[in-house]
């Protein structure tokens, strides 16, 4: 490991206390509403296409907008796409696109089921998007370690900036 020192250029965040840095920041200081918070207002259309966006379940389009929110945020990145990863933490992967295909295979029947089930709903769709939607083409990990796979996906990319072996990364989770 050589130590390259490691920073933040760039964040992007999708929460239900905010969508976006500035909005997540308010929403953290904010009284919090009564109830359940989820994030039941999300549109993908900025950074997804309709046909993209029916082909990708949520907690992936999620990713993909707080990694073009963070992209844009950094500025311009002068790297070869070769040497940036991407490393995104997720505690199971598209659990609302198996949750749907279930009821409509015990509904319409099997036929009806999404030929797109499977990559929609493996955990590492949200790296797999967010590299092929940025043309980052070195590592691309996903860290499947429940509730700390967010920290745990930082931490990889960090050590993998630091050691030389990625020159920029867009992790969370």
């Amino acid at each position: 490991m050589n130590g390259r020192r490691v920073v933040v250029t760039g964040m992007g965040m999708v929460a239900s206390c905010g969508v976006g840095p500035a909005a997540f920041w308010e929403g953290l200081l904010a009284e919090p509403p009564p109830g359940e918070r989820r994030l039941t207002t999300f549109d993908p259309s900025p950074w997804l296409g309709p046909k993209e966006a029916r082909r990708t379940d949520r907690f992936a389009q999620f990713a993909v907008a707080a990694a073009a929110m963070a992209l844009e945020d950094a500025g311009e990145l002068h790297a070869d796409p070769d040497r940036c990863g991407v490393i995104i933490g997720s505690g199971v992967g598209g659990l609302e696109t198996l949750e749907k295909q279930i009821v409509i295979c015990h509904t319409k029947g099997p036929g009806r089921v999404s030929p797109f089930l499977v990559p929609m709903m493996m955990a590492n769709a949200g790296a797999a998007n967010v590299s092929m939607r940025f043309g980052w083409r070195g590592p691309c990990e996903t860290t499947v370690t429940a509730c700390a796979a967010g920290t745990h996906a930082i931490a990889n990319a960090a050590r993998m900036v630091a050691s030389g072996v990625i020159d920029a990364a867009l992790t969370g989770g």
